[in-house]
C-alpha cells in the first residue's frame, strides 16, 4: 500500500484588508459634535471548530475520536525514542504521520516544532511518524534540520498507519492529556487551535 499526498494537503489562510472613506456633511459634521451614544456591544463570537482535510467519508476517522489512543508497535525509532502513548499521560499528543516524499509534510515539520517549542512546558507533545517507503538516511538527514522531537519509521506491515486510519499524507492526530484520540486528520491550518484548546484541559487525576 502507497499512501499519496492528497492534493492541498497544506491549507493556507489570505487575509485582506479594506479602506473605508468618511465624508461628513454640514449636517452631519454638527451631530458628530455632540457626544457619541455608547456603541453596543456586539455578541461573543462563537468559538471556531477544528477543520478536517475534506474526505469522501469520515465515519471511520469520526469512530476514532474519544477512543483511547492505540500504543504506538512495530517502529524504527532514527530520533529520540522509543516514545510511548501511555508514558504521555497528562499531556498533549501531537502525532504526526509523513513521507519526506510529501512536499507539504517536509513543510510542515518544523511547524510542528515551532508548536513544541511554544507550548511545549503547557504539555504539549510531538511525535512523528515517517512512512516506511523512502526512509533511507532518514537520520542523517534529521541531523542537519531543526527537528528535536522524537521521530520513528512505520514498520512494512504498517500497523500505526492502520490504527490511526492514516489515508494520506501529512496525516495529524491529538491525543488528548487522558489518553484519548480527539481530533483524527487535522487540517493543517487548525493545528495551533486543537493543541490551545486540549492543553486548556486539565490532566486527569
Amino acid at each position: 500500500m502507497v499512501l499519496m499526498t492528497k492534493a492541498l494537503r497544506k491549507g493556507s489562510l489570505l487575509l485582506t484588508g479594506s479602506l473605508v472613506g468618511l465624508v461628513l456633511t454640514s449636517a452631519g459634521l454638527a451631530q458628530a459634535q455632540k457626544p457619541a451614544a455608547p456603541a453596543p456591544v456586539a455578541p461573543a463570537a462563537a468559538a471556531v471548530a477544528v477543520k478536517f482535510y475534506p474526505e469522501p467519508d469520515r465515519t471511520t476517522l469520526d469512530a476514532l475520536q474519544m477512543k483511547p489512543a492505540p500504543e504506538l508497535e512495530d517502529l524504527q525509532w532514527v530520533q529520540g525514542g522509543p516514545a510511548t502513548i501511555a508514558a504521555q499521560k497528562g499531556k498533549v499528543v501531537l502525532l504526526v504521520f509523513w513521507s519526506r516524499l510529501c512536499g507539504p509534510c517536509v513543510a510542515a515539520l518544523p511547524q510542528a516544532q515551532g508548536l513544541e517549542t511554544k507550548y511545549g512546558k503547557q504539555g504539549l507533545v510531538v511525535i512523528s511518524i515517517h512512512d516506511p517507503i523512502a526512509s533511507a538516511n532518514l537520520k542523517e538527514a534529521l541531523n542537519g534540520s531543526s527537528i528535536t522531537y522524537p521521530v520513528a519509521v512505520e514498520g512494512t506491515a504498517r500497523k500505526n498507519i492502520a490504527h490511526y486510519q492514516v489515508r494520506g499524507y501529512p496525516y495529524f492526530a491529538f491525543i488528548d492529556r487522558a489518553g484519548k484520540i480527539r481530533y483524527a486528520d487535522v487540517l493543517f491550518d487548525s493545528l495551533e487551535q486543537a493543541a490551545e484548546e486540549l492543553l486548556k484541559e486539565p490532566a486527569p487525576k
